[in-house]
């Protein structure tokens, strides 16, 4: 008799993980599905894209959109792991059906390790998490590498929660695998095995994660870049390190702001997790930089701390469970994230765009022709052809400067790429010695060179 209770039991819970995980697939897919079918994607979308398809093609990935090999400005092998996929459906959406399920792995393991500790208590409070902005931010910003690097973190972080470090070791070196400054991050998962007081773990985790940063950083990067250096290293200005911060964590403290919020998310009960370092590891290394998208919760650099934040939160999570104003309070902000997070508000602001001018735009250009166009285009157009490339005004350049001469340029008068204002002066400037209008559709228009 009980063994029959315990089977119930068991696959009650297998089917309220998977019911969590088809949700968060559904929930993810359809934001990306929309804001693609709404011209709402951009160029990252299609450099990750033509360098898979090159790969599948046994050629080295290289971007045309980019301009450069790709390994030569990020390191993420892990791409490689959508080669097969890319070959049975070659489609740039097949990267957002991956990302999508990548997230929705990661929230099942999310949900499977809250159910392990607290059985049925508040079980809808991981799939708020789920959903929560710095991995919706994600699912909704074009493809990004890290989001296959989300189910390696889930499982590091459940074996840090079950204590099966050993295995949490393996799963941390392969996420080493997904960025090459994703050893800030298992050096921070290692700094959580030294509070757990596992020193042969933490000094196995950390000697591999920093040999690995010195091999890619130093040697594998500069051996594929244009220039024989780690472009983002070099661009580092260290004399301006301490304003950054001040400006990042004080005033106006934007970093700050989104650590509270995204750690509000579970009433703050991460912060007794030595889990947390991992995320404070992974923040702490973008506070030394002005760039605005690594502190606000609108793309995807808080994807991972948003996963551990999640892990590190269930076993400190218990005392809050049990009161009920608790998890009101919790479940109401994490509500209110949701609502007013950046998939939202993506979904909103293209709900303005012109797809069926868009759409008559692209149609214009032939199949495998060389174009380049406005950043909202390219993703659609690189269904049709691999030799597309965005604009980057004043100048007809590609991602590394260098002068191109397609075939077709579709540009879109009333872009608010780079700023907006400058397309009309682009065409009189740039467009109208060497190329012809051959149509229009709204405010797009699409030109041949001569």
């Amino acid at each position: 008799m009980g063994g029959g209770n315990q089977r119930r039991a068991s696959l009650h819970r297998a089917r309220d993980v998977l019911l969590a995980t088809g949700i968060s697939f559904g929930t993810y897919l359809t934001v990306s599905l929309t804001l693609y079918h709404r011209f709402g994607t951009s160029y990252d979308l299609v450099i990750f894209h033509q360098a898979v398809t090159a790969m599948a093609d046994g050629r080295a990935p290289v971007s045309e959109l980019k301009g450069a090999h790709v390994f030569g400005d990020h390191f993420h092998p892990m791409i490689l792991v959508l080669v097969p996929f890319v070959l049975g459906f070659p489609g740039v959406t097949t990267l957002l059906v991956a990302q999508a399920a990548a997230l929705a792995v990661a929230a099942g393991i999310l949900q499977q390790t809250w159910r392990d500790v607290h059985g049925d208590k508040a079980a809808w409070l991981p799939l708020l998490w789920s959903l929560s902005p710095g991995i919706m931010a994600a699912a909704s910003y074009d493809f990004h590498e890290v989001s296959l690097g989300a189910p390696l973190v889930a499982m590091a972080c459940r074996c840090f929660v079950r204590e099966r470090y050993g295995a949490m070791v393996v799963w941390a070196c392969l996420i080493l695998l997904v960025k090459e400054n994703a050893f800030v991050l298992t050096l921070g998962l290692a700094l959580a095995l030294v509070v757990r007081r596992k020193w042969l773990h933490a000094a196995v985790l950390a000697a591999v994660s920093l040999f690995y940063a010195a091999v890619v950083l130093g040697v594998v990067i500069p051996h594929f870049n244009n220039e024989s250096e780690y472009t983002y290293g070099s661009a580092l200005d260290l004399s301006e390190v301490g304003a950054a911060l001040v400006r990042n964590l004080v005033w106006p403290g934007l970093a700050t702001g989104t650590a509270v919020g995204l750690l509000a998310l579970s009433g703050f009960s991460a912060l007794r997790s030595p889990l947390v370092l991992a995320a404070a590891s992974w923040w702490g290394s973008h506070l030394v930089t002005d760039n605005f998208r690594y502190q606000f919760p609108g793309f995807h650099y808080h994807l991972l701390p948003s996963v551990v934040l999640g892990f590190a939160a269930i076993i400190p999570m218990a005392p809050l469970i049990d009161r009920s104003t608790a998890r009101r309070l919790i479940a109401a902000w994490c509500v209110l994230c949701i609502l007013l997070g950046p998939a939202t508000w993506r979904v909103v602001l293209t709900a303005s765009h012109r797809p069926h001018d868009a759409r008559t735009a692209i149609r214009m250009v032939p199949d495998n022709a060389y174009v380049a166009a406005d950043p909202k285009l390219v993703a659609q157009l690189s269904n049709r052809t691999q030799h597309v490339t965005a604009l980057h005004p004043p100048y007809l350049v590609n991602g590394v400067g260098r002068q191109v001469r397609p075939d077709y340029v579709v540009v879109d008068l009333s872009t608010r790429e780079y700023g907006g204002g400058w397309a009309h002066d682009f065409v009189r400037d740039r467009l109208s010695s060497d190329y012809e209008l051959i149509g229009s559709a709204g405010g797009y228009r699409v030109f041949r060179r001569r």
